[in-house]
């Protein structure tokens, strides 16, 4: 009796290929379990495992290693900062078919040895723990969940994402963490600020987190799903 979508973006892709469904479809965000924030003696805790410095920045981005996930964006992004910032270093959970062709792009960008590849993980809690910042880039993405997860934590989360529905999550002033395209050089400058003020932008992912929290609750969530079906079972 009724279809929910995560984004108005996948949505609307559905209805353009079988639009009959525009009556029984609307749009609800993925619920997200709370998340509590990252504490400074936790995230020491684990970078150690890795052997990050105390005066290492590490940024890091999950997901699969195919082409569509645009890591070479990502690559890229880093080796740009590392320019300025020469203690940077680069986490990346997951694995993929581009994975030999990452490694390859990191070698010519002279990024490599300052890059660890987790593969795939159980859970992501020593890859999120671990970081300073996250930075997630896409071509298409229904929603982006681990930029997401990643300000439920407390950790700034910069996007490119060329079609997606993550824009619609990441508005208003939090737009300032999110991009239409892979513009290297603003993503660069944005986390370079990002750096460099970092009380400013920890305020504002704290604020993020707490709207992130608000609109994926899953007590609203199922409390707007039940409310559907209840009437939709009082009608037969």
């Amino acid at each position: 009796n009724r279809i929910y979508f995560a984004s108005n973006f996948i949505m609307e892709e559905a209805l353009l290929i079988y639009p009959k469904l525009s009556k029984k479809s609307s749009y609800l965000p993925n619920p997200l379990p709370h998340r509590s924030l990252v504490i400074d003696s936790e995230r020491n805790q684990y970078r150690e495992r890795f052997k990050f410095e105390d005066e290492d920045i590490v940024i890091g981005n999950a997901g699969w290693l195919i082409q569509r996930k645009r890591f070479d964006v990502f690559l890229r992004v880093c080796a740009g900062l590392k320019k300025n910032f020469p203690q940077i270093k680069i986490l990346i959970a997951g694995d993929g078919e581009e994975k030999e062709n990452l490694i390859a792009l990191s070698r010519e960008l002279g990024i490599l040895e300052d890059i660890t590849w987790l593969g795939w993980q159980t859970n992501l809690v020593s890859f999120f723990h671990s970081l300073d910042f996250m930075v997630f880039n896409s071509d298409w993405d229904s929603v982006g969940l681990s930029p997401l997860e990643a300000m439920q934590l407390g950790i700034p989360a910069f996007c490119s994402v060329v079609n997606g529905g993550l824009g619609e999550i990441l508005i208003n002033d939090y737009a300032f963490f999110i991009q239409s395209n892979h513009n290297l050089e603003n993503l660069i400058k944005k986390i370079q600020y990002a750096i460099d003020n970092r009380n400013e932008i920890k305020d504002l992912t704290l604020k993020c987190r707490d709207h992130i929290h608000q609109i994926s609750n899953p007590r609203i969530i199922a409390g707007e799903v039940l409310s559907n079906y209840s009437s939709s079972v009082q009608k037969i």
